[in-house]
């Protein structure tokens, strides 16, 4: 099925992909987490040959997107079985396009030395009604770190966007975000292998002075990651 992921009634999942990217891919995906009443949009976008922006926050060649209504909405009629769908098809998505790498061209401080994370696939997911949060794929991880990198995400975006999530998993929540700092209604997280969580990436922290802090230099984030604070 196709629509626009953009469209006002948001679907409670959604694969945007470039047109170059093989169909099977997108099938897969499909075929992993297909269940009666969820809404899913798969939608191919034409491939771009040149991007102008920082690395971090240009499109991937494949985007999962994960919306507020999947757990207030879908799960709740559900349970908890397509939730263990969900997460291994993007296991499988991720470990699948791991090894896939891209060459970048661009002018000095718009992308990084050595390529950290996947230019291929990221997960984004609702922030609140006008931004939303991209997850940086890892393109070291071993397999059983991909397994931990999902159970960190779906753990990150359960007590954000969920309403039933205990104060403490909030309180986590906020402790993460309490560095964030959005571009374009965008903050990027990342699953960090050292510390066995997800930690907020800012895109120009290597070329920012070490002085100007993300609160000095950039806008203001307070999140509220309850009732209605997620989208």
């Amino acid at each position: 099925m196709s629509k626009d992921i953009a469209a006002t009634s948001r679907p409670h999942l959604g694969l945007l992909c470039n047109s170059d990217v093989p169909e099977a891919i997108a099938a897969d995906f499909e075929r992993g987490v297909s269940a009666e009443g969820l809404d899913l949009v798969i939608e191919r976008r034409s491939s771009p040959q040149i991007y102008a922006g920082v690395e971090w926050l240009m499109p991937t060649a494949i985007i999962a997107y994960v919306a507020k209504s999947y757990f207030d909405g879908f799960l709740k009629e559900m349970g908890k079985e397509h939730y263990l769908s969900l997460k291994a098809a993007l296991k499988s998505l991720a470990v699948r396009l791991s090894k896939v790498k891209t060459t970048r061209t661009a002018t000095p401080g718009k992308i990084s030395g050595d390529q950290e994370y996947s230019m291929v696939f990221s997960i984004c997911f609702d922030r609140n009604p006008s931004g939303s949060f991209k997850f940086l794929m890892p393109v070291t991880l071993s397999e059983e770190e991909f397994d931990a990198a999902m159970v960190s995400l779906f753990a990150f975006m359960e007590a954000y966007l969920s309403e039933t999530q205990e104060v403490s998993d909030k309180t986590a929540v906020l402790d993460v975000l309490s560095s964030a700092r959005p571009y374009g209604g965008t903050v990027l997280l990342a699953y960090n292998p050292a510390t066995h969580g997800i930690e907020a990436i800012d895109p120009l922290a290597k070329i920012r002075p070490a002085h100007d802090s993300p609160r000095r230099a950039g806008t203001e984030i307070e999140e509220k990651p309850s009732a209605g604070g997620g989208g």
